[in-house]
């Protein structure tokens, strides 16, 4: 059974890092798939090295690409005019996948979907 996925947005990772603690990030919530959009991806230069080594070496978060279509690509050009464009990639993706948001940022809780069961039936 695939595992809901916590998609994390670039504050998250960023906060964890600057703690020196990212390497510990996967173990919270560790009954969730710890994903992180391609458009996240890109606005975390200063820490890629960190996010480089968890994805290959550590083998606990995934780097997904993110290309939006259909509704999602409509919903993320929405929410691009009003969001940056990692945050909007997860509230899009998260809106038509039914995976969660991992954000620190507290705008975006009115717009993000409750947290569901991290079993799927």
């Amino acid at each position: 059974m695939e595992k809901t996925k916590i998609i994390l947005d670039a504050d998250v990772l960023i906060h964890f890092s600057k703690a020196g603690k990212l390497s510990l990030l996967p173990t919270i919530l560790s009954e969730y798939d710890h994903v992180i959009l391609s458009a996240v991806y890109d606005e975390t230069v200063s820490i890629r090295t960190q996010i480089d080594n968890q994805v290959r070496f550590l083998k606990n978060m995934t780097v997904l690409p993110f290309a939006p279509f259909g509704q999602m690509k409509m919903e993320y050009a929405r929410l691009k005019s009003k969001y940056g464009k990692g945050e909007s990639a997860c509230m899009a993706f998260c809106r038509f996948t039914n995976n969660v948001i991992g954000s620190s940022n507290q705008r975006l809780y009115p717009l993000s979907c409750a947290v569901p069961s991290p079993s799927r039936s």
